[in-house]
Order: structure tokens, then sequence, then C-alpha cells
């Protein structure tokens, strides 16, 4: 994927091929954690910045409920 920071940060699994190939695969952390990974496809500089969906979600509901509220 061309942005892999938002790739892993919204998946449960990934799959890493070159050449066609499945290099390496696991949860987003396991691959973040990989020396290979870093060194191959992510750089050693990578940052694995999870979304968390389920609060995200939360928040807009109460912000929805809020400004109905105030209707």
């Amino acid at each position: 994927d061309h942005n892999v920071n938002e790739t892993l940060s919204i998946c449960d699994r990934a799959y890493l091929l070159i050449e066609g190939k499945i290099f390496k695969h696991g949860t987003a952390e396991e691959l973040a954690e990989d020396e290979q990974v870093r060194r191959l496809y992510l750089g050693r500089n990578f940052e694995l910045k999870r979304k968390d969906y389920l609060h995200e979600e939360a928040g807009r509901g109460q912000a929805f409920e809020s400004a109905r509220d105030k209707e």
C-alpha cells in the first residue's frame, strides 16, 4: 500500500509482498517490530499509530447527541 501508516493503523492483520510472494505476515504490531520489515519496507524510524475507531465513534455519537439536545 502507498500509505502504510494508514493501512497498518486500521488493519487486524497484514501481508507484505516482495516480487509477488509473501515476505511477512502478522498483526500490525508484529510487522512494525520486525527488524527485516523495518529495514526493507517501513524504515527504521517508522512508528505505528493505531486508530481507535470505537472511541472516535463514541465521541461522534456524543457530539451528535449534544447538538441535538441544543435544538
